[in-house]
């Protein structure tokens, strides 16, 4: 199992392997016998651009050009993640790097990775994931494969992508000061119960909106990753900045069963390990990607950032948690939860009250 020692220690050695990768130029190869696309909604350098890039380059290698893999960001090809995962499952779109919340309409299985504040921390998420650089938890293979069988295509690996905190165009001091914000999350069951839980005023409205709707005051708050709060600039129209760690992202390199289908088994098996080793690398990148960005980047564009005690992060998933497991226990998995219940009171005591 992993060691959080040894994450944290990797976290280092995984930015030192994606320079390390990008400075060696390719040997010359020849023409590929299979191209594929491989699209995304992420920005280039974002976390999906990292992992899709360590991934093109791996695959390309270690099948000596035989296989390339096209990189597609921004969505440059168009029509969001609903239209890729549609396109996938139709075979019409290769490969995709989608959030597991847009796999939700097609199957629950992956549900724990949308649930806030299921895991204490994004360390325990990481190691429930994986059990080492080459090789998934075998627990979280199965239900990767139960994922795939239902929504119709093949799901390869997983990683979280770092972490997601709120940020407020009016002053947070405290966890209480969280009471009726209006708050704009993402549209998942999960997301919105927890917030409610949370006693903020869940407020829809659309992600291209939210600039707009933080400067015009519609919604007071949204949460999203430290990545995308500077890369969107979004400290200019929400300068006050609370950690709540309530959730990471997680995406999932998806291929369709057409295009795996087609490849011979020793290059499935070269593909299917280079999708693993580059999503725990991307993880671990993430992780520390968040960090420097929270204590070196946004305390300079910052008004005000309000970091949590052990002991308020604690208060925030005591009152948003059992809300969520007493509504969606039989979404999130109770295989699941029985899995994490041995390292957490919280989910111990509910499956014990069942």
């Amino acid at each position: 199992m992993l060691k959080n020692k040894k994450i944290l220690t990797n976290i280092i050695l995984s930015c030192l392997v994606i320079w390390f990768i990008f400075l060696i130029p390719l040997q010359a190869f020849s023409e590929p016998k299979y191209v594929f696309p491989l699209t995304f909604e992420d920005p280039f350098w974002g976390e999906a651009g990292i992992w899709a890039l360590v991934f093109a380059k791996s695959v390309e290698e270690n099948t000596n050009g035989d296989v390339k893999i096209e990189i597609y960001s921004n969505d440059e090809w168009g029509g969001g993640e609903e239209s890729y995962l549609e396109n996938v499952q139709l075979g019409t779109m290769p490969m995709t790097l989608i959030s597991t919340s847009s796999i939700s309409a097609y199957t629950s299985a992956l549900s724990a990775y949308d649930t806030p504040f299921l895991f204490k921390d994004i360390i325990q998420q990481m190691d429930f994931t994986f059990d080492s650089v080459n090789e998934l938890n075998p627990f979280v293979e199965g239900l990767l494969e139960r994922a795939g069988e239902e929504a119709k295509c093949v799901f390869l690996a997983l990683t979280p992508m770092g972490r997601r905190d709120i940020f407020a165009n009016q002053p947070v001091d405290s966890i209480d000061d969280l009471k009726n914000l209006k708050v704009r999350t993402m549209l998942s069951p999960l997301q919105v119960a927890a917030f409610e839980a949370l006693e903020t005023n869940v407020t829809p409205l659309a992600y291209g909106e939210t600039y707009t709707g933080l400067q015009l005051n519609t919604i007071d708050a949204m949460e999203n990753s430290p990545s995308i709060y500077m890369e969107k600039r979004y400290f200019e129209v929400a300068p006050y900045w609370i950690g709540t760690k309530h959730y990471a992202v997680t995406m999932v390199l998806t291929v369709s069963n057409k295009a795996w289908e087609s490849l011979p088994q020793n290059y499935q098996s070269i593909i299917k390990d280079a999708a693993v080793r580059s999503a725990y690398i991307d993880g671990q990148w993430a992780i520390g990607n968040a960090e420097v960005t929270i204590n070196s980047e946004m305390p300079k564009v910052t008004k005000q950032m309000t970091i949590l005690s052990d002991e308020e992060q604690n208060r925030l998933r005591e009152k948003a948690l059992p809300v969520l497991l007493e509504d969606f226990a039989d979404v999130i998995g109770f295989d699941v939860l029985e899995k994490l219940a041995s390292e957490d009171e919280l989910i111990k005591e509910f499956l014990d009250n069942r």
